[in-house]
């Protein structure tokens, strides 16, 4: 069994593509803390509390038509109220904290693919995000088999957020490339970001992420 004492009041995030399984991560994760009677929370990113829920909505909706910098600062907003609401009283409470999604998503997404000004979206980190992750898993995943999941999810859960899976394979595809690129980049990684092949099935994902836990 890993001993989990060391994580007692970390930031630790889940990033990847779509369907790359972060949610259930992120309920394995919280299971573990559980189990060794570990103070955590679970959340997400945009979301996560009732006015980041709100702007979710919008960020996420098909039908919503958002220019790429008003898309950036959506997530900011949504990101600075879940950290003032959420994921700072908890981390300063002694709670770990595991987070679906964080800034990586935002310079993948919003700046990698969407060809916004790189160094105005690490300003605006800098100035509006004081919690950064200590330890972040990055689950890798063909894009064809991230988007079959992700649509399959969205189409049980019945709810309106398909609107980065509808940008296409082409795009995912420069997703995954560019989160990997992150991960390769030892100066920004700074074996903070863990990378975990999420291909196979959840057992497979949960015994890698048991052992990156050991190895940590």
């Amino acid at each position: 069994m890993v001993r989990l004492e060391k994580f007692k009041g970390k930031f630790i995030t889940l990033e990847g593509g779509e369907g790359t399984g972060k949610t259930s991560c992120s309920k394995f994760l919280k299971g573990l803390f559980d189990r060794q009677h570990i103070p955590a929370i679970k959340t997400f990113d945009p979301g996560g509390c009732q006015t980041s829920q709100k702007i979710r909505k919008i960020l996420l909706s098909k039908k919503s038509e958002i220019s790429p910098m008003t898309e950036v600062f959506l997530f900011f907003a949504a990101r600075i109220q879940l950290e003032d609401e959420i994921i700072s009283p908890a981390l300063k409470d002694g709670t770990t904290v595991i987070c679906d999604r964080w800034f990586d998503s935002t310079l993948v997404y919003q700046c990698a693919c969407k060809n916004n000004d790189l160094d105005t979206i690490k300003y605006l980190y800098s100035q509006c995000c004081t919690c950064k992750p200590d330890h972040t898993f990055l689950l890798d995943v063909d894009p064809k088999i991230g988007l079959q999941r992700s649509y399959h999810a969205l189409a049980e859960q019945d709810v309106d957020e398909s609107r980065f899976e509808d940008y296409g394979l082409s795009f995912h595809k420069k997703v995954r490339q560019n989160f990997l690129d992150l991960y390769h980049n030892k100066e920004y990684n700074k074996n903070r970001i863990h990378l975990v092949d999420s291909n196979g099935n959840l057992e497979s994902l949960q015994r890698q992420i048991l052992r990156i836990l050991k190895e940590i």
